[in-house]
C-alpha cells in the first residue's frame, strides 16, 4: 500500500493529534480525581476541626 506524501503526513498528523487528545484526556481525568480527593480531604478535616472546636467550646 503506497500513500502519497501528503496523505502520509495527514495520517501521521491525525494520529499524533489523537494521541495528544487521549493523553490530555487521561491527564485531565487524573487531575479531576486528584482535585476531588483533595477537596474531600479538606472538607473532612474542616468538619473534624469544627466538631472538635464545638466540643471544646460547648462541652455537653
Amino acid at each position: 500500500m503506497i500513500f502519497g506524501h501528503k496523505a502520509l503526513i495527514t495520517i501521521i498528523t491525525e494520529s499524533l493529534i489523537l494521541v495528544a487528545e487521549v493523553a490530555s484526556g487521561m491527564l485531565f481525568h487524573e487531575m479531576s480525581i486528584l482535585i476531588v480527593v483533595i477537596n474531600g480531604m479538606c472538607l473532612l478535616t474542616y468538619r473534624t476541626k469544627r466538631k472538635i472546636l464545638i466540643q471544646i467550646n460547648y462541652p455537653s
